[in-house]
């Protein structure tokens, strides 16, 4: 994550598409930092974006639940 001189922050992510064998990347900005981290620490946690939209995230795999005794 940085900083931009337009006064934006930009979020870059790194990935890989298996079937084609390639690596990409594809960056986001946003307009506060809150904004920003918030997305960032998702992408650390596991979310999924999504393309062309890429500031869509979401949990395919939600945290196991604990079982009661």
């Amino acid at each position: 994550m940085e900083f931009r001189d337009n006064g934006r922050y930009r979020v870059y992510v790194n990935y890989t598409v298996p079937e084609l064998r390639e690596f990409r990347e594809v960056w986001v900005e946003f307009a506060k930092k809150k904004e920003a981290e918030r997305y960032y620490f998702d992408l650390v946690r596991g979310a999924d974006f999504f393309m062309p939209e890429a500031k869509l995230r979401s949990f395919q795999e939600k945290p196991a639940q604990p079982t009661p005794w």
